[in-house]
């Protein structure tokens, strides 16, 4: 072994992560934790180790993507002029201290309104807004962590019918203008004529949202958020990009480890539609998010489903809750 792999050998074992190193699309070098999980690949072409989602990885990305029946995030880093992937399993989702937090606030809340009722006290206008403010944040928490075990379990529900995917998202960019008005952020959307899929719309709608949150979560002053929609083959890309704060290489690497994350579901929403969640950030440059979805509905076996279907409101309040202020819940502005 040279010199330059005695010395990779050792830095790429100390990092405790499976790593694969490639040059010119073929694997010249596994770590002990990469082998001991996926056997000695030595030689053999990228693409029999990794699939599509972490093969279009540019240095510095990450994708939630799944390998060999299991979700992980997969980065792709430079070390000694190599291109190294980092793979992460995703680990079933632990407890969740901020559903259990804002369970407690809202309790609470509850609690100090009965006590109001029960003096013959009526609620104020701006304490209904604020509980009900929490009953959007609980229900998301709720949401997310139910979709996050299925997925873990591998029976996250998916319902797909044909609909226009561009249609949808331009509609759901109007629904979030309303909520923008009289804030400094600027919502851009470019979407191309009719775009069909085969796809549960509720589940892409939730994903779509729940990257948008992330975003808003991330701006500073002048935020601006694109979200941009088009057709790459038999693939639809979405793209979500902001000019927030964005995330340093250790925050990436770890953005699909929480429970009952948004961009954990996010990302396996993508894996129930044949696709993968792309990832890449950095400190002060913000953060771009593009979600790939197979437009015939990916591989996986599905319930076909007829009817229309009809946006909820409600739940979109409710994944955008962690943004939103207590006057964003004026009953009389939602009628």
């Amino acid at each position: 072994m040279s010199d330059k792999f005695v010395e990779l050998s050792a830095l790429l074992d100390a990092l405790g992560e499976r790593v694969i190193c490639a040059a010119d699309g073929r694997i010249c070098y596994m770590n002990a934790a990469a082998r001991a999980a996926m056997g000695d690949l030595t030689g053999k072409s990228l693409s029999e180790a990794l699939p599509s989602g972490a093969l279009s990885l540019s240095a510095g990305e990450t994708a939630a993507c799944e390998l060999r029946g299991r979700s992980c995030a997969v980065s792709l880093r430079e070390i000694m002029g190599l291109a190294a992937y980092i793979i992460r399993p995703l680990e079933p989702a632990g407890s969740d201290p901020q559903l259990m937090n804002e369970l407690s606030d809202t309790v609470s809340l509850i609690r100090e309104q009965l006590r109001m009722l029960e003096d013959g006290v009526t609620p104020t206008e701006s304490a209904v807004r604020r509980l009900r403010l929490l009953n959007y944040r609980l229900w998301r928490r709720t949401v997310l962590r139910l979709a996050d075990d299925s997925a873990a379990r591998g029976d996250l529900h998916v319902t797909r019918r044909s609909f226009d995917l561009s249609l949808c998202v331009s509609e759901l960019c109007q629904t979030l203008e309303f909520f923008l008005r009289g804030r400094a952020v600027t919502l851009r959307c470019s979407c191309p004529g009719e775009l069909t899929i085969l796809g549960d719309r509720g589940l892409i709608e939730l994903m779509l949202l729940n990257l948008v949150v992330n975003s808003l979560m991330h701006l500073g002053e002048d935020g601006l958020i694109s979200i941009t929609l088009r057709k790459r083959g038999e693939i639809a890309e979405l793209v979500v990009d902001d000019n927030g704060t964005g995330m340093d290489g250790a925050a990436l690497s770890a953005a699909f480890s929480g429970a009952g994350d948004g961009l954990r579901v996010a990302s396996a929403v993508c894996q129930s539609h044949g696709g993968a969640l792309v990832l890449s950030s950095g400190e002060g440059r913000g953060t771009r998010v593009a979600a790939s979805l197979a437009l015939g509905g990916g591989d996986m076996s599905f319930e076909a489903a007829d009817g229309s279907y009809e946006r909820s409101m409600d739940a979109v309040i409710a994944q955008l809750s962690p943004w939103l202020r207590p006057e964003d819940c004026d009953g009389r502005l939602l009628d």
